[in-house]
């Protein structure tokens, strides 16, 4: 009876281990990728692949930049992507990539500030992301119709 009592035990045992070890690794993983910044290669690599022109952006206004990417027609009315969070501006890149979409829109993906190359690390409250991001809306207004559009935390700054 005691050998049944102590082999549950160390079955106990191992398992809370595997348990940690597992957590930990993913804890450690998920910080190798959280910055969510695609290169100017793998960018480069990928528009090339699908064979849209893009422009790769960083707005500068002093105490901050917004880095986004934008492809169409310069003079069509605007699609602008917002990310959730963690994420950057690539959550978007199969629209921005899209050729019925390309025909009828100019599309601008943004790394939300704090976010990808829009001062990463420096996330502020969503007030103040929201105050930045119509900064840069005003700056790129080209005075056609533009449509916002977020998802998950993204959303919550339209």
């Amino acid at each position: 009876m005691n050998a049944a009592v102590g082999k549950k035990k160390r079955r106990k045992f191992k398992k809370r281990y595997i348990a940690y070890a597992l957590v930990f690794s993913y804890i450690i993983m998920c910080q190798a990728c959280m910055t969510m910044r695609t290169s100017t290669k793998k960018t480069r690599e990928y528009f090339a692949k699908e064979k849209t022109t893009y422009i790769d952006k960083t707005a500068d206004f002093g105490t901050y930049k917004i880095h986004y990417i934008e492809t169409g027609k310069p003079d069509n009315p605007t699609l602008f992507f917002i990310h959730g969070s963690p994420g950057s501006w690539d959550a978007y890149k199969s629209y921005l990539s899209d050729t019925l979409l390309l025909k009828k829109y100019r599309m601008i993906a943004i790394d939300r500030p704090g976010f990808g190359y829009s001062n990463y690390g420096d996330a502020q409250d969503l007030g103040t992301q929201s105050a930045r991001i119509y900064s840069l809306i005003k700056k790129i207004d080209n005075h056609k119709p533009m449509v916002l559009v977020g998802h998950s935390l993204g959303s919550r700054l339209l």
